[in-house]
């Protein structure tokens, strides 16, 4: 989930359409004005997810 929200907030800036909130969640958190740290953050919560589903997975079996 929170890479989703981390890839609508990069493709917002990216566009400059940020709503509200995203606004007031960027702002807080400073790091996230950069395009590249926003996209890379996102990456990084995907591939833990990845990680995450693909060990539950496997230690289903």
């Amino acid at each position: 989930m929170m890479s989703l929200y981390m890839f609508m907030i990069w493709l917002g800036l990216v566009r400059g359409e940020l709503s509200e909130g995203q606004k007031r969640f960027v702002d807080r958190i400073e790091v996230l004005r950069s395009n590249g740290v926003t996209l890379t953050i996102a990456c990084l919560f995907m591939a833990l997810a990845a990680g995450n589903a693909a060990w539950a997975f496997g230690y289903r079996w």
